[in-house]
């Protein structure tokens, strides 16, 4: 802005890749988390025109800007910790795992020193991919990778577009569900990324629903 009080020092931002110890809830993070840093003396400045994030990594090219909402705690902590809801994106150029997000509206921190971390709130086909390999039938793979601690992956080769949405479900080995997410797919092959909850060590099984098809069952260890 012009004229607005500027930092006097250096302010070093830091793109994280591994998964914050908590997101701030059950919605999927896009992978990874910011910590954004002010060193100079001036302890309050002008808040920004807008803040922009790269380097993401988003596998669904038709998400809309607004289906990401951002959210910040102070730097060092830990815990559910996170705020409220801050604002969604304005923008989003989308590049695979090079993608940007644009926010304009300024609910942005006069300090910094703070975490980012951005929810997408479009849980119905997140981490859903069209790749141009189109298929005569019906193909489920193994989920990959496999051990995993926060995500799995799973290719499905789609001769048609179903009439509803794949069904995702993850039990662990007393039965109990733990977690259940529905994606869209399209024709040709779809590469699903499921976001894992904070889940103990140990066996689980993840069951793939798709409309029309018999369900199939794939086993997960997870770290």
């Amino acid at each position: 802005a012009t004229g607005g009080t500027y930092p006097d020092g250096e302010v070093v931002a830091f793109h994280l890749l591994s998964p914050p110890d908590t997101r701030p809830d059950v919605r999927p993070a896009v992978p990874g988390y910011f910590v954004v840093n002010n060193y100079g003396n001036n302890s309050l400045f002008t808040a920004p025109d807008s803040v922009v994030f790269s380097r993401l990594n988003i596998a669904f090219p038709d998400y809309t800007p607004g289906a990401f909402k951002l959210f910040r705690r102070a730097t060092g902590d830990f815990g559910n910790t996170w705020s409220a809801e801050l604002d969604s994106a304005a923008t989003l150029l989308y590049a695979s795992a090079y993608s940007k997000l644009t926010w304009k509206n300024g609910s942005y921190d006069t300090v910094f020193n703070k975490q980012y971390i951005i929810v997408n709130s479009d849980t119905t086909n997140y981490g859903s991919v069209q790749v141009s390999q189109p298929g005569k039938s019906w193909s489920v793979s193994s989920l990959y990778p496999n051990p995993c601690k926060d995500w799995t992956r799973i290719d499905i080769a789609a001769p048609g577009i179903p009439s509803g949405p794949a069904v995702f479900t993850i039990n662990d080995i007393a039965g109990a569900q733990v977690s259940k997410v529905e994606e869209r797919l399209r024709k040709g092959a779809n590469t699903i990324m499921l976001q894992l909850p904070s889940l103990p060590a140990g066996t689980y099984i993840v069951t793939i629903e798709i409309p029309g098809q018999k369900p199939q069952t794939r086993k997960l260890t997870v770290l």
